[in-house]
């Protein structure tokens, strides 16, 4: 993905755009001023016109193209300088347009279910490739799951009680053999095809055994990577394979890799680590309607890590591009493997806005009591490692905000996770 040059680099734009109110608030930054150098704001001109922003200053132009979006010049109103940061404005905003990155989402469900019933595929590992269901493996049946929460909304299907309602509430969304089930953030399998010789379970004590309805995780036998989850049927009797007890297994998408034959597909190319968190909180609020939870690890007592407060769904970032960290990158998803999203030295992207504390270390330990007590506030469970990467994440995405708007009042850190 091509990054800016250094000469384009003397100004940085950053736009965060609000969907539905119908507001954006600009910062244009200049990082050859340092902190505490004055600036000669009489050579500075700034032009807001209806599809872009013009910065002139010292004889230098440039030129920041809106990517789907119509600014409306005379609404600019909260102009101010921040000394060693930028100028700071809002502007208001006609309706985002239908080509945006905020209705562009990456592989639809559709798409993979056709990609997915056209003869034999084949699941790998997306770190090492290595096959994670069976040599030829053919689904017979592949259909698409309902969202998370539709048994908190079958009591509004019909207008009275219903037997068949509570009975559809009381059924197993479990997959059959040659099921292949497809939700939003991963693929439902039945375990007779799964290939057992390249799976494990993980993150668990082996000394202890299995209680019915226990969910572990699957991780690559080959590179011990995440891959999935499973919830055991039946409790351990400490004589069978564990992966024996469960009936179907959940494979995340950001975790495989879709071929066919022997040719790799882009289905889930676009899924990262940092959209499935971004995914999961989103459901999990409008599931819970909570906008706080408290992150834990799903290992034993394991205390808490993260107090994560959702501000708002509906923002799209505009940024200028920022060298990152390739490895990091491609582990974790910071920024997208869509090339097409950045235009003229701008990145856009759908985010969930979220504010966060860290509860490592006893951190925050007041604030973590109270939340505790507090029927508001949801858990949300991930595996040991996830929550340390998700920590991760969020630091790192506080970073990419102009300094004066990554933290509030209340000692809260404010960050972002990538939706798109």
């Amino acid at each position: 993905m091509a990054e800016e040059s250094v000469d384009e680099r003397w100004c940085m734009l950053y736009v965060e755009i609000r969907e539905r109110i119908r507001a954006a608030h600009v910062v244009i930054s200049f990082p050859s001023l340092k902190e505490g150098s004055q600036a000669d704001m009489s050579k500075l001109n700034v032009s807001v016109n209806t599809r872009s922003i013009e910065v002139t200053s010292n004889g230098k132009s440039r030129t920041f193209s809106i990517p789907g979006t119509r600014l409306i010049p005379k609404s600019c109103h909260s102009l101010h300088w921040r000394q060693g940061e930028g100028l700071h404005f809002r502007v208001e905003i006609s309706k985002v347009d239908d080509t945006s990155v905020s209705t562009k989402s990456g592989s639809g469900v559709e798409q993979e279910l056709d990609c997915i019933e056209n003869g034999v595929c084949q699941l790998t590992c997306r770190v090492c490739e290595s096959c994670i269901l069976t040599l030829n493996c053919q689904f017979e049946r592949i259909l698409p799951l309902p969202s998370e929460n539709w048994r908190e909304l079958a009591d509004d299907w019909m207008c009275h009680n219903s037997d068949i309602t509570n009975k559809m509430k009381k059924a197993s969304l479990e997959p059959r053999v040659k099921d292949c089930f497809v939700g939003d953030l991963y693929l439902s399998v039945n375990m007779s095809s799964v290939d057992k010789e390249n799976v494990i379970a993980g993150n668990r004590n082996y000394h202890q055994k299995l209680k019915e309805g226990t969910t572990f995780v699957i991780i690559c036998q080959k590179c011990r990577s995440i891959i999935g989850k499973a919830t055991s049927n039946e409790p351990d009797n400490g004589h069978r394979n564990v992966l024996d007890l469960a009936e179907s297994m959940q494979l995340y998408k950001h975790c495989v890799k879709l071929w066919k034959g022997e040719m790799l597909t882009d289905t889930f190319r676009s899924y990262t680590l940092q959209n499935y968190f971004a995914r999961l909180i989103k459901t999990s609020c409008s599931n819970n309607a909570s906008f706080r939870f408290v992150v834990y690890s799903n290992i034993g007592n394991t205390p808490a890590f993260i107090l994560l407060w959702l501000l708002n769904c509906d923002s799209t970032l505009v940024m200028s591009t920022v060298k990152q960290s390739e490895e990091l990158n491609q582990y974790i998803g910071l920024i997208s493997h869509n090339e097409d999203e950045t235009v003229n030295g701008l990145r856009s992207c759908n985010i969930v806005k979220i504010l966060y504390q860290s509860c490592l270390n006893n951190d925050n330990k007041e604030l973590l009591e109270e939340w505790k007590q507090n029927d508001t506030v949801e858990r949300l469970v991930l595996n040991d490692e996830w929550c340390l990467q998700l920590l991760s994440l969020l630091v790192n995405n506080t970073q990419h905000l102009p300094p004066s708007l990554r933290k509030t009042d209340n000692n809260f850190q404010v960050s972002y996770l990538r939706l798109t």
